[in-house]
């Protein structure tokens, strides 16, 4: 059968929902035949195991050597194991890990060989990873530049100390990281790319370690949760930012319009561009 080779780089461009459960041996031997060089981005169906992924990384690191994105979201089955070998694709930078409820510590370090090349990681509700992960985070993927770790309960300051020399990191997501306190926050102050930076829900987090957010020039974006952040506090924030700036706030139910509306954060107001979002909890 012969097939439009312009037809088959479009095929090839990115596969979604494959499934390593019912996968055939023949797809492995059919997808290196192929050679898809074009292929950018996978995502991997959530019912995969370390069995079927070993083999499958394997055959990606012959056969699509311009693979970028990784998703592996939801693939709760899969261990520290199945990441040694998601390591040997030294072509990703874009990785999400989102639900994998099992991997530890462990499998960050395994994929440490991704460090040079990897700018985003998704480790959202990873619920065992620790500080120690983050402490490799910061000595090997100097690259990075998003980091979701929403919900990465156990997490503490001295996680977010480690990772204060990562040089390029843009967009830092610590939504309900409720361990995280002040102290935590004023160890950022060193992430001077820092552009973008969530706080909802992390409630022990105050005006204290808020304060200290002005220092860092580069910072636009600023989501907060409000049950322990004050009006002056907030106002005293926007005074300091970009005219194309914004924060973002998450009000308790009790709050009315009029207490919002004190926060001086308007479309109109020349200290702050715009104000984006207010959600009533």
């Amino acid at each position: 059968m012969l097939v439009c080779r312009d037809w088959e780089k479009l095929v090839w461009y990115q596969l979604q929902g494959i499934n390593c459960t019912n996968m055939p041996p023949t797809f492995l031997s059919a997808l290196s035949g192929h050679r898809p060089a074009s292929l950018k981005a996978l995502q991997v169906m959530k019912t995969a195991e370390d069995r079927q992924v070993v083999p499958l990384a394997h055959s990606l690191v012959l056969c699509a050597p311009s693979l970028t994105h990784l998703d592996l979201s939801g693939c709760n089955r899969l261990t520290d194991k199945g990441f040694q070998a998601i390591a040997s694709l030294a072509s990703v930078t874009y990785l999400n890990l989102a639900f994998c409820e099992d991997i530890t510590d462990k499998a960050i370090m395994a994929l440490s060989p991704l460090g040079a090349s990897l700018t985003t990681l998704d480790l959202s509700l990873c619920k065992q990873i620790s500080d120690s992960a983050l402490s490799i985070l910061a000595s090997s993927f100097l690259s990075l530049r998003t980091l979701c770790l929403f919900f990465c309960a156990r997490l503490t300051d001295l996680g977010l100390l480690y990772l204060s020399p990562l040089p390029s990191l843009l967009h830092l997501d610590l939504t309900f990281c409720r361990e995280v306190t002040d102290k935590g926050i004023i160890h950022l102050t060193s992430l001077t790319s820092l552009t973008r930076l969530d706080l909802f829900f992390c409630r022990n987090v105050s005006d204290r370690g808020v304060k200290v957010l002005s220092r860092l020039s580069s910072l636009t974006q600023v989501h907060l949760h409000s049950h322990s952040i004050t009006d002056r506090l907030v106002l005293s924030l926007s005074l300091s930012r970009h005219k194309n700036s914004f924060i973002s706030l998450s009000l308790a139910r009790k709050h009315t319009h009029t207490y919002a509306e004190g926060w001086g954060i308007w479309p109109e107001s020349p200290h702050c561009g715009r104000f984006i979002s207010m959600v009533a909890k």
